[in-house]
């Protein structure tokens, strides 16, 4: 698999991962033997040491080897309950932003788990679109099915509003059904699972 796009999500986790390497979790026993903050590139200009630089490439190891883990995850449902380990498709640096993030709400157990599954969306989501027009026709397809799939779950949630998950179902569909008419049937399904009336003269013109 080839390196995913950093989406806004990833973004944040990527450069909160990022400063977690020189700011552990309390407790946590990578705590130990970390280069202190002052070791790292700075402002000033002090440079990193060659722990430092390890450590950055072993994050750059870490994300792809999410990354490929990522492709036993089409056809599989979302998490519902607690997680209580790392799924494979999220880094450890990953792992560790997002349990954190969690940690500051109310419900954590609940929190983290949808977290997870909004990094799991985000995640497919860009690997197709680093697919679009590839060779990869059967893969790229299982994808869109996927996401369409899960698509009602992120509105539920409130990560997305209808008209960009609209928007987002009839590319995917224009990717997975070249019949005009057949693709037009499947956009009223596909709309009718988040609450939208999908308007099929207007589709039309």
């Amino acid at each position: 698999m080839s390196t995913l796009k950093w989406s806004g999500l990833l973004l944040v986790i990527l450069v909160a991962g990022a400063a977690l390497l020189w700011w552990p979790l309390p407790g946590n026993p990578e705590a130990t033997n970390r280069p202190t903050p002052d070791t790292a590139d700075t402002p000033g200009g002090t440079p990193r040491t060659e722990e430092g630089d390890a450590q950055y490439r072993e994050l750059a190891e870490q994300q792809e080897r999410a990354a490929r883990a990522l492709q036993y995850q089409l056809g599989e449902p979302e998490f519902r309950g607690p997680i209580d380990e790392r799924p494979d498709f999220v880094s450890p640096m990953e792992w560790r932003v997002l349990q954190r993030v969690a940690a500051g709400k109310p419900d954590s157990d609940r929190e983290l788990t949808r977290l997870v599954n909004r990094i799991r969306f985000a995640k497919l989501r860009e690997y197709w679109d680093t697919l679009k027009g590839s060779n990869h026709v059967d893969k790229r397809h299982a994808i869109a099915r996927q996401l369409l799939h899960d698509i009602p779950r992120r509105v539920d949630q409130r990560e997305m509003d209808t008209s960009q998950a609209q928007q987002l179902q009839q590319q995917l569909l224009a990717d997975l059904i070249p019949d005009p008419e057949k693709r037009r049937q499947r956009a009223a399904e596909e709309a009718e699972r988040i609450g939208v009336t999908f308007d099929m003269q207007a589709s039309q013109g």
